[in-house]
């Protein structure tokens, strides 16, 4: 490796299946949340991470209690979908950051066409490690977008 060249460090360079494989992660927390799986959403963590949504949970045992809250007290449980799009993975030397937009919409309760409505729209930063069991997050930082130009907090939670 010569470090003068940034284009041969390891760390500069995610795969087309590292990519994929971090956008199936951020894609898979969706669905667990949404769908009230607290082993698969815990699951999509490392041991030690971190979830900062304004609230930070630290640890596996800590995030499990905020979806166990979340599926208990939030009103747009269980018509609620997080929509994730957007997501730019850059290589970091920890493994990856992901920035993406998160909007998140209920479907009313009535039937018929027409019936959903926007309740949240922001951004999430997450830093990702590779794992023994694959990608998984080591902090998840989602806050709204308050209508500045940029979001504020780009880095990862820590």
């Amino acid at each position: 490796m010569d470090p003068a060249d940034p284009t041969d460090d390891p760390t500069t360079e995610l795969s087309a299946a590292d990519r994929l494989a971090i956008a199936e992660l951020i894609a898979a927390a969706a669905w667990a949340l949404d769908t009230g799986d607290a082993d698969a959403f815990v699951g999509t963590f490392t041991d030690d991470a971190t979830l900062d949504m304004g609230e930070v949970h630290h640890g596996r045992d800590a995030i499990r209690r905020f979806v166990d809250a979340f599926v208990a007290d939030d009103l747009s449980y269980p018509r609620g979908q997080h929509l994730v799009t957007g997501t730019v993975i850059t290589p970091d030397s920890g493994g990856a950051v992901a920035r993406s937009y998160v909007t998140r919409v209920h479907r009313l309760p009535m039937g018929g066409r027409g019936n959903t409505q926007v309740v949240w729209t922001g951004y999430a930063v997450d830093a990702v490690s590779r794992t023994q069991e694959g990608w998984r997050f080591a902090s998840r930082r989602l806050r709204a977008w308050e209508g500045e130009k940029a979001p504020v907090e780009l880095t990862p939670a820590g």
